[in-house]
């Protein structure tokens, strides 16, 4: 489907857009091929249980045409499974990182620990729990300890839980892709007229650590998390093993804090399977202008338009839905009330996850609509060679829109971002105009100057654009502009033959690094230093 790939290695913001800064890479798709070829590939790795990768891809290509007609057809097909972190031995512990002089990536969010108390290991790593209400508090109860007083490194999970078990380092995908591509030569290249079309859909069947619980479904008058570091639980509820409450919900329920919780047993992982459409449309026009006269024998011309839409689905399971879990926090009853006191080997009964888990889906839309124009040649001859320039104009329009899940936006999501839903319109008009000056010319071999050119670019860029209100904020308007101008110069001292093509380059750019339209959106994630640290 690629044809090349050019690299121009310098900043082009006077050019290209604001955001070419350190340089662009451009992709040019196949345009002119003859014939038909079908092909495929297999791939796989040859470490362990990781050859069960398996990577697959076919695809077709066919392409017919004429002196003037060029008419291209491309289709490919892709799948892979996936490598887990356990296969490779360096990724397959999150606790490894201390074997190297580095850190314990571990998690501290999993069952069995209460505030700076274990579970004693008998029950710890046991399909089993402490009594319900069978001692005050962790300190004074016989089933929690100290877990420094009875475990030392390598400790065998008991200080923290190894996510890095059953998590994807490479998930599994498959992706599908269609292209074509026309070219119609109807007047001797002064007028050709192009067309592209291209679709792919691609899924990923990816997996996150487990859902920690945090931060707090309970919270304080203010609407912060209520507890500093995992949930709170009623005293009343069925499994809590404690009888004496260390801090009393703004309602009045008594509740013990500190209680952390993973759902490893209950759902394994979280499950994150997003799928994205792409789809590309352009049609134009270009061509030279020779035929208006001798003068304009170098001039070339293109206007076209261009739309591009990305969606993605996203669904998410394995979350953890803050009402379901308050409820069943407060329950009373052992058959339908969540217990987060649990050893690591035991899970909650399917009632209650079908009570607290959910799966959310969320839905996400980017659309670029963009028009243009540009015109490039010779100005003028100069003793040295011919004055180049190029201007062009451009208009782009970049909507995005996302629409979360509806528990994700009313901030009721435990162990995941919490945001709202946004939507931003950004309408942006562009020209740019560039001039090369050649100053001296190989064909003049002078000594020190065997070649020297100037380049001169200046880019003007006027945005507009328009956010959706949240809870906190209204509608916004803005508007605002950059203009950016590059100088560059190119220098050859000597004639090639004697010492190689030694070139001396040297640029002074400007370049303005506009906002993208998510970060304009004044919808983000839910946090306060609370939840920030709970979420550690």
């Amino acid at each position: 489907m690629i044809d090349h790939i050019d690299i121009l290695k310098d900043g082009a913001s006077a050019v290209y857009g604001a955001d070419a800064v350190a340089g662009v890479f451009n992709i040019f798709l196949v345009h002119k091929f003859r014939g038909l070829e079908i092909g495929g590939s297999y791939g796989n790795t040859n470490l362990g249980a990781s050859n069960d990768m398996g990577e697959w891809e076919g695809w077709l290509k066919a392409g017919t045409g004429d002196d003037k007609t060029d008419i291209v057809i491309i289709a490919d097909f892709y799948n892979r499974a996936a490598v887990y972190s356990r296969d490779r031995y360096l990724s397959s512990n999150a606790e490894l990182g201390l074997l190297f002089g580095g850190f314990d990536n571990r998690s501290s969010n999993f069952p069995g620990r209460v505030q700076g108390f274990r579970l004693i290991p008998k029950l710890f790593f046991s399909a089993n729990s402490p009594p319900p209400h069978s001692a005050p508090n962790a300190a004074t109860s016989p089933f929690y300890v100290n877990p420094f007083a009875v475990a030392t490194y390598p400790d065998g999970n008991f200080f923290a839980y190894n996510f890095a078990a059953v998590t994807p380092a490479i998930p599994a995908a498959d992706s599908q892709s269609y292209y074509g591509s026309l070219t119609r030569d109807i007047c001797n290249k002064y007028l050709v007229l192009f067309a592209d079309f291209k679709y792919t859909r691609s899924f990923f069947d990816s997996a996150l650590a487990a859902a920690p619980f945090t931060p707090d479904p309970f919270r304080d008058a203010a609407g912060i998390p209520f507890s500093p570091q995992g949930i709170s639980v009623p005293i009343q509820n069925a499994f809590n093993p404690f009888t004496v409450a260390d801090a009393t919900l703004p309602d009045g329920t008594p509740v013990t804090t500190g209680v952390r919780f993973r759902a490893f047993n209950d759902t394994t992982v979280r499950t994150f399977k997003p799928t994205y459409t792409d789809m590309l449309f352009d049609a134009g026009l270009r061509g030279e202008l020779g035929e208006f006269g001798n003068y304009f024998k170098t001039w070339n011309w293109e206007t076209g338009f261009r739309y591009s839409r990305n969606d993605v689905s996203v669904l998410g399971g394995g979350n953890v839905s803050a009402p379901g879990l308050r409820d069943a926090l407060l329950d009373t009853d052992p058959a339908t009330a969540f217990n987060p006191f649990l050893g690591t080997s035991d899970r909650n009964t399917q009632a209650v996850i079908s009570r607290v888990y959910v799966t959310q889906h969320e839905t996400a839309t980017f659309e670029l609509p963009l028009g243009y124009f540009t015109l490039n040649g010779d100005a003028f001859n100069l003793p040295a060679g011919p004055a180049s320039f190029a201007l062009g104009l451009e208009y782009r329009g970049e909507r995005w829109r996302d629409d979360p899940d509806s528990l994700t936006t009313t901030f009721n999501t435990v162990g995941g971002g919490n945001f709202e839903a946004s939507r931003v319109n950004r309408d942006v008009w562009s020209t740019y105009q560039e001039v090369r000056i050649p100053v001296t010319s190989p064909t003049w071999n002078f000594s020190g100057a065997y070649s020297l050119e100037f380049d001169i670019a200046e880019r003007e860029e006027w945005y507009s654009q328009n956010s959706s209100p949240t809870s906190s904020s209204k509608a916004a308007h803005s508007r605002y502009n950059a203009q950016k101008p590059k100088f560059s110069a190119r220098w050859q001292p000597l004639d090639p033959k004697w010492i190689g093509a030694l070139t001396l380059r040297g640029t002074y750019s400007e370049a303005f690094h506009a906002p993208t339209v998510i970060e304009l959106s004044p919808a983000g994630v839910r946090s306060s230093r609370r939840s920030m640290i709970q979420s550690i």
